[in-house]
């Protein structure tokens, strides 16, 4: 059987993590030395959910999903309330909702675009039928 995690300064994580979490701290020290937690398995969860919302930095901002976006954002500021130490972090936050924004901007723009468009053809039905009653008028109804 494969061992999928790795001891990380004493925490069970996913190896796939271990990498992420160590540029982390490499700039910040121990940051979950602070946090709110004393069970090492809760601190291993939040640090799970960190390395998994990190892993995602092989993507591009405008290649990720709203659901990706908010993976990043949660996770970050998760941990930033349990009391972990990501001040390295902080920009990345705030550039997952910008892009969220962006995306959120954009999806609305494009709702409004096939109402609007939607809009001219009901108005182009209506103006037809007003234009095919006008023939239909003898000049005799107009008297």
């Amino acid at each position: 059987m494969v061992d999928f995690y790795e001891d990380f300064y004493g925490f069970r994580v996913l190896k796939s993590h271990v990498s992420d979490l160590n540029r982390i701290y490499c700039i910040e020290g121990k940051f979950w030395e602070n946090c709110r937690f004393q069970r090492a398995n809760t601190i291993a969860v939040v640090l799970g959910e960190l390395g998994s919302a990190l892993s995602l930095k092989e993507k591009t901002w405008m290649s990720m999903t709203p659901d990706e976006l908010t993976t990043i954002i949660q996770s970050v500021e998760d941990a930033l309330k349990a009391g972990f130490k990501l001040d390295c972090l902080k920009p990345v936050v705030e550039k997952a909702k910008k892009v969220l924004c962006s995306f959120n901007i954009r999806c609305r723009l494009e709702a409004l675009q096939k109402e609007k468009s939607s809009l001219e053809t009901q108005l182009q039905t209506v103006i037809s039928q007003l234009q095919s009653l006008e023939l239909d008028r003898t000049p005799k109804d107009l008297i």
